[in-house]
């Protein structure tokens, strides 16, 4: 399926549904131990639709844009603020989990404010971008996952502004092994599925079916699995406080 999605995206193949319904979801869940949970909550929530859907894992951007353009027909779970940008995104109304945003600070810093810290942040994270610029700190933004964990292994940064669900893929990379780490509630934000509006005649029936899906709350589980997936790399990560 990761074949079609490559054709369909330099245009080769001209009928971006021939293949069935595929489901975008982010690339960093790929081949962690939470992606069967992930396609096992979506193949429960499309059973009463009559759909068995596939599932793609593309990067961030490039994947809404291909949900966007109709060259897949569905985005796995995505914040408000972020789909607004697409125009042919359609919004099923169920919230399936909180996101939620920490800041990772060098093991020995002072993580109790961002005031006179260089913050990390990458360049594509845009609630991240906007809490700099509104909250007035010094941040750099980093190209890529790999560059943000190479300026705080440098110690080019005081601390990394990061969703939970990316602490594994950005933590794992690093040098260092233990980290401290705080909340920022302002930035949690609701995730929902959307899909494009060629199938909005679906959103009635996938409410309804995503609602009763939610009962296990998997999604949540999945976003708030973090630590566990750190563990497996052998890091360590203490909420501020807490440092033992």
């Amino acid at each position: 399926m990761v074949f079609v999605a490559f054709m369909m995206w330099f245009g080769v193949i001209d009928l971006p549904h021939a293949q069935g319904f595929t489901i975008n979801v982010i690339n960093n869940l790929h081949f962690s131990g939470e992606q069967s949970d992930v396609e096992a909550f979506f193949i429960k929530a499309y059973a009463p639709l009559g759909i068995a859907p596939s599932f793609v894992y593309f990067p961030s951007y490039r994947g809404l844009d291909m949900v966007n353009r109709g060259l897949l027909d569905a985005e796995a779970a995505r914040t408000e603020l972020v789909a607004k940008e697409y125009d042919h995104l359609v919004k099923v109304p169920v919230v399936l989990g909180k996101l939620k945003v920490v800041f990772f600070c060098q093991p020995q810093a002072d993580c109790h404010s961002l005031e006179n810290k260089r913050i990390g942040v990458t360049g594509g994270y845009n609630m991240g971008i906007t809490f700099c610029q509104d909250n007035q700190l010094n941040c750099y933004f980093a190209p890529d996952l790999e560059t943000l964990v190479k300026v705080f292994d440098n110690r080019r940064v005081d601390a990394m502004l990061v969703p939970l669900y990316l602490a594994p893929s950005l933590l794992c990379q690093s040098q260092t092994q233990q980290f401290v780490y705080r909340y920022i509630p302002e930035l949690e934000a609701d995730i929902f599925h959307y899909v494009h509006r060629s199938h909005g005649a679906l959103v009635a029936k996938l409410t309804a079916s995503i609602i009763d899906a939610q009962s296990t709350h998997l999604l949540q589980a999945v976003l708030d699995s973090w630590r566990k997936r750190l563990n497996q790399c052998n890091k360590k990560a203490f909420e501020f406080g807490t440092e033992q």
